[in-house]
């Protein structure tokens, strides 16, 4: 993620997004103005999102060629933690707010033109004004940004009926996932930085896809008004107790990376099934099938 771009990767890449993009806006639009948005649409729209979100900031990261950058990893943490503290404001307050700058809209057009302007000048991020590289200062902006949309979570979720209904505890509740995680990962990066150094890209995964599984789980704890989905959830908690137990008691026994390919192994099949094992529940429910192909009537008769 600090090495330079093949010149066909920055051409392709904006194209990637901007096709995830524009089929991002027309379903959530199509549902709204149909009036068939639901929290169920929402739970695999959104699932969706809280996976694409870390390969969008891995993309912009490698574009400016920061990878390993302190600041560019807490851009990932703001990030996929404002994914969580913006689920968890519609979750408490019953009612999705995206405001005038998101990270739906205008983070990926920021990082669509992070690259078109590399595929112009291959060299921008890595020549310097004022003695600063331009790749350096473009990242504080991006820190910056994101501080006002969580401030907005927290004083929305402030004003919210639910807040006096169930009171402080409640709402401290409910963020214990997101602190836990960052937690880890915070702690992660700075007791252990050597390995952010030599596995920079599956560590940028794990942290991935430890907020994927914690931001799929508020996003259920949405759709069936249940918080306990999430936060009391077993399965969540062992992926929580992972690495700490590694290091304290398996270090000596299992290589680190080893440790680290069968540990996002782990957290990416922890994702994915809950992700299937939902839409199957769903589906049986609904009595629809999600995947399979119903034969056609002519071959039915036959």
């Amino acid at each position: 993620m600090d090495e330079t771009l093949p010149r066909y990767v920055t051409i392709f890449s904006p194209l990637t997004i901007a096709f995830y993009y524009i089929c991002d806006n027309c379903d959530g639009k199509q549902a709204r103005k149909t009036d068939n948005a639901s929290p169920l649409g929402q739970l695999f729209d959104h699932g969706i999102d809280c996976v694409v979100g870390l390969f969008v900031i891995q993309n912009t990261a490698t574009t400016l060629g920061v990878g390993n950058s302190m600041a560019m990893y807490f851009v990932l943490l703001e990030t996929l933690g404002g994914f969580y503290m913006t689920t968890w404001e519609e979750y408490c307050c019953e009612k999705f707010y995206l405001g005038v700058i998101n990270g739906a809209d205008e983070g990926n057009l920021f990082s669509m033109l992070l690259n078109l302007s590399v595929v112009i000048k291959p060299d921008l991020f890595s020549m310097f004004i004022l003695n600063k590289k331009v790749s350096d200062l473009v990242i504080p902006p991006m820190l910056i940004m994101i501080f006002p949309v969580l401030i907005g979570n927290f004083i929305r979720v402030k004003k919210c009926e639910n807040l006096k209904k169930y009171g402080l505890r409640w709402v401290i509740l409910t963020t214990i996932p997101n602190i836990v995680v960052l937690t880890i990962v915070i702690a992660w990066r700075i007791l252990n930085p050597s390995i952010f150094e030599s596995h920079l890209r599956i560590m940028w995964n794990i942290v991935g896809f430890l907020f994927a599984n914690i931001n799929f789980r508020v996003l259920l704890a949405h759709l069936t008004q249940n918080f306990k989905y999430w936060y009391m959830a077993k399965r969540l908690w062992i992926l929580f107790l992972l690495p700490p137990l590694y290091y304290l008691i398996g270090y000596n026994l299992i290589s680190e990376i080893s440790f680290l390919y069968a540990y996002v192994f782990i957290l990416a099949f922890a994702f994915i099934h809950m992700f299937y094992s939902i839409s199957i529940d769903v589906s049986s429910f609904l009595k629809i099938k999600v995947f399979k192909n119903k034969p056609p009537i002519n071959l039915k008769k036959r």
